[in-house]
């Protein structure tokens, strides 16, 4: 529904409207420390709402005062008789509990989606879900699967990793050299998994792009998020040319992931 986006835009405006207006009144430190923070936390490849907790108690203090500022322009625009501040600020409130209602009621049908599949989770977790019980179907327990979150793949099929790519952290993963996790692919797994929910994987969707050849699709829900499956054709050609970058990496090719 458009009404949730345009009470976000709205309540960023108010917010923006107070950091000018306590800017105007009075500088202090926290006029930088709250634009640096945020280009701080907009580095990484998503934001979370943990990401905005130090900086929460700021905004609402700036939206308090985005709606003094507003209140005040326009009273000086109506006359008094014409304008009270309580209802314009009530019907401002009224909107923050239209979108809390609109937002209710996505969760409720958001749950009803749940009760139809029989699966509690969101859809995310649902198609992972699904391709795990795929893999451990049809792969074997010595097999290796790359996966952006190799703690959860390996909870839920049993199957490990490397040490390269041993971290559960997609941020972590995701700054990772291109070219040594290739190396690592072709050197070490047997199977990769493509996630479009966090398609963060460094490296894997060029050389999937580059040399489909080397990899065989067997397995894709063709939805969204998609997940997809390749088989890893490990050509003699490959796996040389990631000999050195393996020994430059420094890859583990002894105990694996647990």
């Amino acid at each position: 529904t458009w009404i949730l986006p345009l009470a976000g835009v709205i309540i960023a405006l108010v917010i923006l409207i107070g950091f000018v207006y306590s800017w105007r009144r009075r500088f202090t430190v926290l006029h930088l420390y709250l634009p640096l923070y945020v280009a701080l936390i907009l580095l990484p490849p998503w934001v979370t709402i943990r990401n905005w907790v130090p900086v929460i108690p700021f905004l609402y203090l700036w939206f308090a005062l985005g709606l003094v500022a507003v209140s005040r322009w326009l009273a000086g625009r109506f006359e008094a008789r014409s304008f009270q501040r309580p209802t314009w600020v009530a019907a401002v409130l009224v909107i923050l509990l239209l979108s809390n209602l609109i937002r209710d009621v996505g969760h409720v049908r958001r749950g009803q989606e749940f009760r139809q599949y029989g699966v509690p989770w969101p859809i995310e977790e649902r198609v992972l879900a699904e391709a795990s019980a795929w893999i451990v179907d049809n792969t074997r327990p010595e097999d290796l699967v790359l996966h952006i979150q190799p703690q959860l793949l390996y909870l839920y099929t049993g199957r490990q990793t490397t040490e390269l790519l041993a971290s559960n952290d997609p941020v972590q993963i995701s700054t990772l050299d291109p070219q040594a996790v290739v190396a690592d692919v072709y050197q070490e797994f047997d199977y990769v998994v493509r996630f479009s929910h966090k398609d963060l994987i460094p490296g894997l969707a060029e050389e999937l792009a580059r040399h489909p050849a080397n990899f065989e699709l067997v397995y894709d829900n063709d939805a969204e998020p998609r997940i997809q499956v390749y088989r890893v054709r490990k050509p003699r050609a490959a796996i040389d040319a990631s000999s050195s970058l393996v020994s430059q990496a420094q890859l583990a090719s002894g105990p694996m992931y647990r």
